[in-house]
């Protein structure tokens, strides 16, 4: 060891600019390391960002959020990874969204736009004294308008100061801001503590309240909120005002023709003559639009005007109309012909499918039509799903709807809202196995992105059924918090601590004037009745005795006989 030692000694001494030189290099090395490491944080860091942007586009929620966290990770510095986090924490529900926000109003660099999250994120986990703090700094910062009162409103609704709410937002739609953020916040009021008479008023309000073009194509096509289906002549009267928005493309106004036409707001044959003069029909994306809509409005003959069986050929959404319009012709041997070429197909096969199926339907040829519905579910792809979906709805095929459903629940595009139809629909077909799968099928984050009383329909299904307790009770928990006054929300609970064994908790929330308890929807009063049972506390006359057992779920009349 001392010879070896000596060795290196004498190796250094008689090299000493080598020694140098190598402890120059190394001393370099090591200074320039680490900026160069922090660097490279900086660069993952940013392109793990920009990746879960994407994925949040993409609908890859989960994904989209671990991404921004790493992100995070990699640069707890920067204020947009840190901010990418929070907003995407926020959009899933994430509790800790409201940390993330806090942190980011600690910074100084905050966005006006933050303080909207920030106050947002508080409220969700009902820290509602926080969210009165970021209001008043936020007032502080003289940068207050319209986002900062209907914040301000909604911080006293979740304060139960509805006196204060109610004052905001009269001031609001006193200020002309009428707008649906602010029907909402009246809806939630009106919700909380109108009359009945308020409530039916909301129906025609929303329509007025909207002044973006998006808000009435989406009433026009089916509703704005879960909890208020519209009625006809309201949609009749978004689709008129969508129609003439001075924003719309000739593509919106086609769409929004097929209800005006149905219902007679316009003359068909004038109106028909003058898009016909007005658009450019060699646009094949304004041509499919035109014979979609003659389709819906069952103007066959005016399609087969417009193109044939080559012309059409150029697009498959033109392709698929003219079909459609020689198989309502009774050109039912041609279309079957024509759909059953493999070798030169221009519709999709989903398509070709459902319509193969329709004729077979028509001929009753029942073999054949179940292995045609079957097969165009099979075959579905993305830009398929909607033209199924009216096709199955004109043949009342409900059941193979479901199942599309559940495969459009795996798109992108659709995934969400297709997830919500299975759900309901399972729910209208009382098909427990379907629903249970529906349940378990959607994701929490899913579920908090919805509307209050969904979530609860959320809630009390998985109780009923014994799946995802855990998430239901956390869920439950947030809704009664965030609506105390609501005795909805508080029997959503109350079913919560029944089914955790917590019965005494159960029933004191159960308890409320008869008067009350006979007003509810009847699985509110089931709950109640269950919950008193399981006490062995009376059970209100008439409470579940008018229950209608043909409206009710398998499982939910077999609770009510043990009553």
């Amino acid at each position: 060891m001392s010879f070896l030692s000596d060795h290196v000694k004498a190796y250094l001494h008689n090299r000493p600019r080598k020694v140098i030189v190598f402890a120059a290099v190394f001393a370099f090395l090591c200074v320039l390391a680490q900026p160069l490491y922090q660097g490279f944080k900086v660069w993952r860091s940013n392109s793990l960002r920009k990746e879960s942007q994407k994925l949040w586009e993409a609908e890859s929620y989960e994904l989209s959020f671990n991404k921004a966290y790493t992100a995070y990770l990699l640069n707890p510095h920067d204020i947009d990874s840190l901010r990418n986090l929070a907003d995407t924490a926020l959009k899933l529900g994430i509790p800790k969204a409201n940390e993330f926000w806090e942190g980011v109003i600690n910074s100084k660099e905050v966005m006006p736009s933050d303080w909207e999250s920030a106050v947002d994120a508080s409220l969700r986990v009902g820290e509602v004294a926080k969210a009165f703090d970021y209001l008043i700094r936020w007032q502080r910062s003289d940068e207050v308008g319209e986002s900062y009162n209907i914040r301000k409103a909604r911080a006293y609704i979740a304060a139960s100061e509805y006196t204060k709410a109610k004052r905001v937002i009269s001031e609001l739609v006193d200020a002309g801001i009428n707008n649906k953020d602010v029907f909402w916040l009246h809806a939630r009021y009106v919700q909380l503590l109108g009359s009945k008479e308020e409530r039916q008023n909301l129906r025609g309000v929303a329509v007025e309240l909207s002044k973006k073009k998006d808000d009435l194509g989406l009433i026009a096509s089916r509703y704005i909120l879960d909890s208020l289906d519209f009625e006809l002549i309201d949609r009749i009267e978004a689709a008129d005002r969508f129609f003439n928005h001075p924003d719309r493309s000739e593509v919106d106004a086609l769409r929004a023709l097929s209800i005006l036409i149905q219902n007679d707001r316009y003359d068909r044959k004038e109106i028909l003559s003058r898009i016909e003069s007005d658009l450019d029909l060699k646009d094949q994306g304004l041509l499919a639009a035109l014979t979609t809509l003659l389709c819906e409005i069952e103007e066959y003959q005016y399609v087969l005007d417009l193109v044939d069986e080559f012309s059409s050929q150029q697009s498959p959404e033109v392709y698929r109309n003219y079909l459609i319009a020689e198989l309502n012709k009774g050109e039912m041997d041609r279309v079957l012909d024509l759909t059953s070429q493999n070798d030169r197909r221009i519709a999709s096969m989903a398509v070709e499918s459902v319509l193969r199926a329709q004729i077979f339907h028509d001929s009753g040829i029942d073999a054949n039509y179940e292995q045609n519905l079957e097969e165009s579910v099979k075959q579905a792809g993305q830009d398929d799903i909607v033209f199924l979906e009216s096709q199955f709805r004109k043949l009342g095929e409900e059941r193979v709807l479901l199942q599309l459903y559940l495969k459009a629940g795996e798109e992108s595009t659709y995934g969400h809202h297709a997830k919500r139809l299975y759900l309901d629909l399972a729910m209208r077909l009382k098909d427990e196995l379907a629903l249970q799968r529906g349940i378990d099928d959607i994701d929490l984050a899913l579920i908090l992105r919805k509307n209050p009383f969904e979530q609860a329909r959320w809630v009390y299904l998985c109780f009923l059924y014994g799946i995802n307790e855990v998430d239901a009770r956390k869920v439950a928990q947030e809704l009664a918090a965030r609506y105390p006054t609501d005795l909805y929300f508080r029997l959503i609970l109350s079913m919560a601590h029944w089914k955790s064994g917590n019965i005494d908790k159960a029933a004191f929330l159960a308890n409320a004037p008869i008067e009350r308890l006979m007003q509810l929807n009847p699985r509110s009063r089931l709950i109640v009745a269950m919950v008193l049972k399981e006490a062995n506390e009376p059970v209100p006359v008439g409470l579940v005795s008018s229950l209608d057992e043909a409206k009710l779920l398998p499982k939910e009349i077999e609770l009510l006989r043990t009553i």
